[in-house]
């Protein structure tokens, strides 16, 4: 089975030191001050339905990452990247699991988001297309765009084609 502990411990690392937030428990009963090993429960439990695959997922593992340049204090900026994490799962993953943990620490901030491969309480796997998964990365860039100029968030994913051509 997937190691969510490993998962879970590597997401959880700056919590301990003040330099990581919780921000999201979408699906989830446990909330911020959870012992990580109850979030690794509910994960595992829900693994546990999908039938077993070689090679079949359990889990997720995205990152979103934002440019460099924004002058946010780090509550004003787990605020923020809540938010956006917030939205992302509501797109990609509206039916399974999934955990949050905005790292602050470094000169790029981002968000560590684990997803259950399987809707909560599945037995199948959730499948996303690579067509959809471009249209979620373009949607979510234009939400941080268009909610929180204050990231100061380069354009990648809804770039003009002809300015790339240049």
């Amino acid at each position: 089975m997937a190691s969510f502990g490993q998962l879970i411990g590597y997401m959880g690392r700056d919590l301990r030191t003040g330099e990581g937030r919780a921000v999201l428990f979408h699906n989830l009963l446990s909330h911020a001050g959870s012992p990580e090993a109850d979030i690794q429960e509910e994960f595992e439990r829900n693994a546990s339905l999908l039938p077993a695959r070689a090679n079949g997922n359990a889990l997720y593992h995205e990152v979103i990452s934002f440019s460099q340049g924004h002058a946010l204090d780090s509550r004003t900026l787990e605020h923020k990247l809540g938010d956006i994490a917030q939205a992302y799962v509501a797109s990609r993953a509206p039916k399974q699991l999934a955990y949050a943990v905005a790292h602050l620490d470094t000169d790029y901030a981002h968000v560590h988001v684990l997803i259950s491969a399987n809707a909560v309480n599945s037995r199948k796997r959730e499948r996303v297309t690579k067509h959809d998964f471009a249209r979620i990365q373009r949607e979510l860039e234009s939400h941080v765009l268009e909610h929180h100029p204050e990231l100061v968030q380069a354009r990648v994913y809804t770039r003009d084609r002809q300015a790339q051509q240049l």
